[in-house]
């Protein structure tokens, strides 16, 4: 019988909102294992906790902002404590709807039915402002196809967003933790390329709905929406996708087009940014950092 543990990552969060997201998961029958970066709200959160006074839900906080992906690590270990057989990671603004864990479940029971080798299964994950779901999206060499969900049907992905993810532990074990050194971003899309070297796949479960933000904002760009990050976001981001041309595992074709997309985002947000010369210190170190490999906590 499968034994699955919600892992919740916080840093200075919105308290009514995760309210709900505790809600959302416990009414779903998850335990939840809650791993705090060193909040400044801290107390608020806890207290938040206690009001819940359930015995599904317990909070471990860092002393430091260790970071997303070492915060993710820290919660596998204690799910592992607790003899998990799953575990499914959920950013702090990550809501999931009803029926959620029954849709994974059952995705995951039709894969394996298939004899399919597959390391993750994600949700359709939908801007909770607009309610537009975010495509889902597989690399055909540099190109993608963008799919959006319908129906009950898997869908395959090259990566998925790693809140909401169901994941077995024993894939874990054979696939390894999180890079804690990208700290924030690129955690998901290098896991899943690295589950790919393994030869695992991953899918959508197109009826297991979450809300979740990507991003501070969306914006219209030349008829495309992209996300839009704060200028801290964006030196992980850019910094990060220079630790990922260093991964053998990570296609060639997937190298070339984000280089070429972080060249477009930047010269973007450099346009609309109110602080130009600011951003552009910022981006430069950026470069400089993942160049120099200095990664982890910078900023």
């Amino acid at each position: 019988m499968s034994k699955i543990f919600a892992i919740v990552v916080s840093y200075n969060p919105d308290v009514d909102e995760l309210r709900t997201q505790f809600d959302a998961i416990v009414s779903e029958g998850l335990s939840i294992i809650m791993i705090d970066n060193a909040s400044a709200n801290f107390d608020e959160l806890e207290s938040c906790v206690r009001d819940i006074a359930s015995a599904n839900l317990s909070i471990q906080r860092s002393p430091t902002n260790v970071g997303l992906a070492q915060a993710q690590n820290l919660g596998v270990a204690e799910a592992k404590r607790r003899d998990a057989s799953h575990v499914i990671f959920f950013d702090q603004d990550s809501i999931p709807q009803r029926g959620f864990i029954q849709e994974l479940v059952a995705v995951e029971s039709e894969l394996t039915r298939r004899g399919c080798k597959f390391a993750a299964v994600g949700p359709a994950a939908f801007d909770p402002t607009t309610s537009h779901h975010y495509p889902i999206t597989k690399y055909v060499g540099p190109f993608i196809r963008r799919h959006y969900p319908r129906g009950a049907e898997p869908v395959e992905a090259t990566f998925l967003i790693s809140s909401g993810s169901l994941v077995r532990m024993r894939i874990l074990d054979e696939i390894g933790a999180m890079r804690s050194e990208l700290f924030i971003d690129y955690i998901d899309v290098e896991w899943c390329l690295r589950a790919k070297s393994f030869g695992y796949r991953c899918f959508v479960a197109s009826a297991a709905r979450m809300s979740h933000r990507i991003g501070d904002s969306r914006i219209r760009f030349f008829g495309r929406t992209i996300s839009a990050h704060s200028p801290i976001r964006r030196y992980y981001l850019v910094r990060n996708s220079l630790f990922m041309l260093r991964l053998a595992y990570v296609p060639m074709s997937y190298k070339v087009r984000e280089v070429m997309l972080n060249l477009v985002r930047v010269a973007i947000f450099w346009y609309r940014s109110n602080d130009r010369p600011g951003y552009l210190r910022l981006m430069r170190r950026a470069v400089s950092d993942g160049i120099a490999g200095r990664f982890g906590k910078q900023l």
